[in-house]
């Protein structure tokens, strides 16, 4: 643990000093427990040729059916929502006080359907989110379209 955080505590010129001791701790360590290099390159490069299960059909069939809309809360929430029944023909209900929860209702559906697609087969949700947060949660398929003011 020692190495690890001089790796972490250490400047940018000793990086990779500090780097190589963390790397042949990390071997002395594994190499007393009977475990290899050869052992962690063969259950890596057993990793990366299995076979990718299916999981990636089903979130892709469900992201299809449903929109899922990541929406600010915090900052700007008039505009953000004025833009929302403006361009995207959504109109958007926030509760009072600290509860985030966020609601949406189609009030143009040719606006919606320009960017959307057909509403009638799909399902509309709102998740409110920090601006910080939105682009992971695209990236990461957690969400499918975000709106910020931002």
């Amino acid at each position: 643990m020692e190495e690890f955080w001089e790796v972490v505590a250490g400047h940018e010129d000793n990086q990779i000093s500090e780097c190589s001791d963390l790397f042949v701790h990390l071997i002395m360590y594994l190499n007393g427990m009977g475990i290899t290099i050869e052992d962690i390159s063969n259950e890596l490069n057993s990793r990366r040729w299995k076979e990718k299960q299916n999981n990636n059909q089903h979130i892709t069939e469900q992201i299809t059916k449903e929109i899922i809309i990541g929406i600010t809360t915090s900052k700007y929430t008039e505009k953000t929502d004025r833009f929302a029944e403006e361009e995207l023909g959504i109109k958007i209900t926030r509760h009072s006080n600290r509860n985030f929860q966020v609601h949406g209702e189609i009030i143009d559906e040719n606006k919606f359907s320009k960017y959307f697609g057909n509403e009638a087969t799909m399902k509309l949700s709102f998740h409110s989110i920090k601006p910080k947060d939105m682009i992971w949660l695209l990236a990461s398929k957690r969400v499918t379209h975000i709106i910020s003011f931002e």
